[in-house]
């Protein structure tokens, strides 16, 4: 009797810890499997979210420079009978540099059938301007339209800071935040980089956004698009 109670006592010690150790061993290769998915599945998916923002980005840019005589500026028009005013513009005016992170693009004003409303004494259409300027501490892309108000019946809606925002004069848009960079490369027709956007005559646009993935590993996404100034008055 005694030699049967001594064959059902269960299992040493040391083979109870050698079995807690191999499921140890066990639990610890399946957690990082897991964890290593979960991080790869993260990092897709902020890569993939990445892209389409950054094209839709890209996109806003070049339908805005594609609009009839849209150009690129070094500074804002903002000037005496223009018809163009900002109230909140930055004290020193808006002008473009890359430690600003600031570009304007000069777009014509249209009514509500979409046809560009032509100022008579010079034949070319009252110019709006969507000015890009970026919040670098925050990472946060926007874009400002400012209205030509010598344009009689424009359907434009100017926009103003998020703190000043009413329902005529709505916040400006956020188009990103995750800004990185946003570079502008313009060429003359002869094809050669210039740093002068009256001779631009195509623009390539490269965008950069960034975020955080799991594992502190960061995603980037470059997008780029070269597009010719069609309508660019000579």
């Amino acid at each position: 009797m005694l030699h049967s109670i001594k064959k059902q006592a269960g299992f040493t010690l040391v083979e109870l810890l050698v079995v807690l150790t191999v499921f140890g061993i066990l639990t610890l290769a399946v957690f990082t499997i897991f964890i290593n998915q979960f991080i790869s599945i993260t990092r897709s998916d902020s890569e993939a979210r990445l892209t389409v923002e950054s094209q839709l980005l890209v996109r806003d840019v070049v339908e805005r420079l594609r609009d009839g005589y849209g150009s690129i500026s070094l500074s804002q028009s903002e000037v005496s009978g223009s018809g163009v005013t900002d109230p909140y513009k930055p004290a020193a005016g808006w002008v473009t540099s890359n430690a600003l992170l600031r570009i304007i693009v000069n777009t014509p004003a249209q009514d509500s059938a979409n046809n560009f409303i032509i100022d008579d004494l010079t034949g070319d259409p009252y110019l709006d301007e969507q000015i890009y300027f970026a919040d670098a501490t925050n990472r946060i892309l926007y874009r400002r339209t400012l209205k030509n108000t010598n344009a009689s019946g424009s359907t434009t809606v100017q926009t103003c800071p998020k703190p000043n925002a009413s329902p005529s004069c709505p916040a400006d848009a956020v188009l990103t935040e995750h800004f990185q960079s946003m570079i502008f490369t313009l060429y003359d027709q002869d094809n050669t980089v210039t740093l002068v956007p009256e001779l631009a005559r195509s623009v390539l646009i490269e965008v950069t956004l960034n975020r955080g993935a799991s594992g502190n590993d960061d995603v980037e996404i470059t997008n780029k698009i070269r597009i010719t100034l069609r309508n660019k008055k000579a």
